[in-house]
C-alpha cells in the first residue's frame, strides 16, 4: 500500500513541487486507487503530472470534510477530466464519498462561505456521489470511517463557524462531517487524516474500535493543532503514547509549536508535497 502527498502546506528540500495551505493525498493499493481531498486549487493536479501520476483512473474520491482547503480543487479536476475527454480519452469519474453534511455550506464570521463550491445536486452532474455517516470498507484493508464521535474532553474546542440546519437556520458548526481513512497493514493500523477536526485522539480511538486493530503504526495528515493549549498538547501526547504510537507524520494544520512538542515524544516524519510512504 502506498500513499503520496499530492499537495501539502510544506515542500521537501530538492523536491520541486507546489505547496499551499491545503491537503490532497493519493492512496494506492492492489485493489483500487483513492484520492483523499483535492486541496485548495489545481496544485494537486500539477504535482501529480510532475510525479507522473495519472488521476484519470481513480476508484474513489473521499472528502475528509467540506472546508475550502480540501474541496476547492474539485473544479480543477472536473475541468481536467473534461479536457481529457475532448482529447478522446475515456475517463470514468470516481465516486465521491463524504459525510452528508460535507457538501452543506460552511460560514466563517471573518471569511463568509468556506465550504465546497458544489452541493450534492450540482456535483452529481460530474461524479457519482455517495454520502454516508456510516463507516464503509473500500477494500478489505481500507476503511472510510464515517462520522467520528468526539470522545475526549480535552479535544472539545471553541466553535466559531456556522452551517445551515435542515430548515436553513444557521447553527454552530462542530464539523461533524470530518472523517478519515483507516489503513490496515502487515504491521498494524495506519491512520490517514484530513484535518482531524473531531480530534486526532478521538479519531484514532474510533479507528481502533472500528478495525479491531490495536497495533498503531503511524498517523499521517492534519491534526488541527493550531495554537493548541499546553493542556491539549500534553493530553494528546499522553493519549497517543498510551495507544502505543511511536511514529507520526503530522502536516497541514499542525503548527511548529505542536510539532516540537510531538517531536519530543515520538519519531516525527517530515511531510511535504510529493512525498510517498509505503507499507506491506
Amino acid at each position: 500500500m502506498k500513499i503520496t502527498f499530492l499537495v501539502d502546506s510544506n515542500t521537501m528540500i530538492d523536491q520541486y513541487y507546489q505547496a499551499e495551505p491545503a491537503l490532497s493525498v493519493l492512496v494506492e493499493s492492489e485493489q483500487n486507487r483513492i484520492l483523499l481531498d483535492t486541496g485548495y486549487s489545481g496544485a494537486f493536479l500539477a504535482n501529480a503530472r510532475a510525479l507522473g501520476i495519472d488521476l484519470c483512473d481513480l476508484d474513489w474520491l473521499v472528502l475528509s470534510h467540506g472546508h475550502f482547503d480540501h474541496t476547492w480543487g474539485l473544479p480543477h479536476l472536473i475541468r481536467y477530466y473534461t479536457e481529457e475527454r475532448i482529447r478522446g480519452r475515456k475517463v470514468e469519474a470516481p465516486t465521491i464519498l463524504a459525510h452528508p453534511i460535507a457538501l452543506e455550506d460552511k460560514i466563517s464570521p471573518e471569511l463568509g462561505s468556506i465550504g465546497s463550491f458544489f452541493n450534492k445536486e450540482t456535483l452529481q452532474r460530474f461524479f457519482p456521489v455517495k454520502l454516508s455517516r456510516e463507516p464503509m470498507w473500500l477494500t478489505d484493508k481500507i476503511l472510510y470511517m464515517g462520522e467520528i464521535p468526539k470522545q475526549l474532553s480535552f479535544e472539545q474546542g471553541r466553535i466559531k463557524n456556522q452551517r445551515p440546519d435542515e430548515d436553513g437556520t444557521l447553527i454552530p458548526d462542530d464539523i461533524i462531517d470530518d472523517t478519515s481513512l483507516a489503513l490496515l497493514t502487515k504491521d498494524g493500523l495506519v491512520l490517514l487524516t484530513g484535518c482531524a477536526h473531531r480530534g486526532v485522539c478521538s479519531t484514532l480511538a474510533r479507528a481502533m474500535e472500528l478495525t479491531g486493530e490495536k497495533r498503531v503504526v503511524d498517523i499521517l495528515g492534519g491534526f488541527h493543532l493550531l495554537n493548541a493549549s499546553e493542556t491539549r498538547l500534553r493530553e494528546t501526547v499522553r493519549f497517543l503514547t498510551q495507544a502505543g504510537l511511536t511514529r507520526m507524520s503530522p502536516c497541514h494544520c499542525v503548527d511548529q509549536k505542536a510539532k516540537c512538542v510531538l517531536a519530543n515524544a515520538f519519531d516525527l516524519r517530515q511531510i511535504g508535497s510529493g512525498l510517498s510512504v509505503e507499507w506491506e
